[in-house]
């Protein structure tokens, strides 16, 4: 017989690592006095003998066994792994005649643990161990008497679980599907299921979590920590076998839903693990004994990053005879609009810088912040900052943290900013010639935090226009001493 019964339990002659088996050595005496007899169970490597386990069955026994037994090992809980077994009943055992001298059995029932030692595995190739016996007493002319009893084999679970997200790629206040899934490819049941997922406080609401399935046998519960908390679904004690383990080629699956958190920071890439462990032993046997497995996975969330976009608002030139379109002439202003889209998320140090092209300048104080429609906060005013001359780069900074609200409403996730370029008298701006005129592209980038820049609008050109001026004098004969010029 084993420890384990239960209806997951392992069966037959295959044992999981802290599995008691109990064995039974039925010896056959001859009626007359035996001296010193000794029995001696020969304990294979891997096992060890429970201390006080030993029963001695007399029942079918006729006469008396010696009055000093001496057992080894007879001292703690457990015998050494392969320690064997040594039974003596010191003195003389005298055994009865009787009409049916098969009747004289002495029985000696014991209890072995297989012992958790990285030499037994449960996994192919499987260990077996076989437990045999001897019998033999003082002045035997004769080489004991060895019975080899029945082989185990010792099996395991493999344990396994994965995770995923979905979606996988959000803002503050969506909800996150995280999905979990245990396995068990191995050959015997996993007990005592734990799945632990710790979840950052700063990555995700932790008053939003919700339980949305799991299997029959299990229990839920949230763990708080100092700045996250921990999702733990854990067998069910009371609701027992086979509802709360996990059988060899089972799997379970554990899903719940959390909403992100505000403080996300847009194009952050976060990592979040899931902790699984298991064992081979039904909540705790007598002795302690049982081997534990752990495994984890892990999946990654992005949060929706910045986006920036720049067009050409209008030039300060807008009479009839003036320059249209993207065409500036020396001394005109062009008003450049960057369309800033954030997600909802808190972002610390807002920067949307400008590559300035050389042959134009920026313009001081020609900043407008256009908040219309934009459902988050600024910090305030950005701070402006260039040296000003031809091709100096102006920076807009928003000291502190913009925060867009997690409405789930992308419509409102946007604010502008308009300025000015003027465009300078420079040798290098030439616009006489249509088709060779000076380009001047310029482009825009969104970053914070004093990260590089996480995106990058596309070229806005304007092309430098600029008059040609010529001039033709023709002069006529003389008639009547007056000489006629033409212009």
């Amino acid at each position: 017989a084993t420890s384990e019964t239960g209806p997951a339990d392992s069966t037959g002659a295959s044992l999981q690592v802290g599995e008691i088996a109990t064995y039974e050595i039925s010896v056959g005496l001859p009626e007359g006095t035996i001296a010193d007899l000794q029995i001696t169970d020969f304990m294979p490597t891997g096992m060890a003998y429970v201390v006080g386990s030993l029963v001695v069955i007399t029942n079918d026994l006729s006469g008396t066994l010696a009055p000093v037994t001496n057992i080894t090992p007879n001292a703690g809980l457990l015998g050494a792994s392969g320690q064997n077994v040594v039974v003596v009943w010191e003195g003389n055992s005298v055994l009865s005649a009787t009409t049916n001298a098969s009747s004289q059995i002495l029985r000696l029932r014991l209890d072995a643990v297989v012992l958790n030692v990285p030499a037994n595995t449960g996994l192919v190739p499987q260990k077996v161990m076989t437990n045999s016996a001897s019998v033999t007493f003082a002045g035997n002319p004769n080489p004991p008497v060895v019975v080899v009893g029945p082989p185990v084999t010792l099996i395991e679970p493999q344990i396994g679980i994965s995770k995923g997200v979905s979606p996988d790629r959000g803002d503050a206040g969506d909800e996150i599907t995280i999905t979990l899934v245990a396995t068990n490819s191995g050959l015997a049941t996993a007990y005592d299921l734990l799945v632990e997922d710790a979840l950052d406080g700063a990555v995700f609401n932790v008053a939003s979590i919700t339980n949305v399935s799991m299997p029959e046998g299990f229990v839920f519960s949230t763990i708080p920590g100092p700045a996250d908390v921990t999702v733990r679904y854990a067998s069910d004690v009371g609701s027992g076998q086979a509802t709360n383990t996990l059988e060899a080629g089972e799997s379970l699956q554990f899903v719940f839903t959390a909403h992100l958190a505000q403080d996300v920071e847009p194009g952050a890439f976060y990592t979040n693990a899931v902790a699984f462990q298991a064992d081979t032993i039904y909540e705790t046997n007598s002795v302690g004994i049982q081997r534990g497995y752990t495994n984890s996975a892990q999946d990654t969330l992005t949060i929706s990053n910045m986006v920036i976009a720049k067009a050409l608002a209008r030039t300060s030139a807008t009479g009839p005879a003036d320059t249209t379109g993207s065409n500036v002439t020396i001394g005109e202003r062009a008003t450049y609009r960057l369309t800033v889209t954030l997600p909802e998320s808190t972002i610390t140090n807002l920067t949307v810088a400008d590559a300035v092209p050389a042959g134009m300048r920026f313009v001081t104080n020609s900043t407008v912040v256009d908040v219309a429609g934009f459902g988050g906060s600024l910090p305030g005013a950005p701070g402006v900052a260039t040296t000003g001359g031809s091709g100096d780069d102006v920076t807009f900074t928003f000291n502190g943290l913009t925060v867009v609200t997690n409405n789930n409403n992308g419509a409102d996730n946007s604010f502008a900013i308009e300025f000015d370029l003027l465009t300078l008298d420079v040798g290098s701006n030439t616009g006489t010639v249509s088709g060779s005129q000076t380009v001047l592209p310029n482009s825009a980038s969104v970053a914070y935090g004093g990260y590089p820049p996480v995106h990058t609008s596309g070229v806005v050109n304007v092309s430098v226009a600029e008059p040609l001026l010529a001039i033709t004098k023709i002069m006529s004969p003389a008639s009547n001493s007056v000489v006629v010029m033409d212009l």
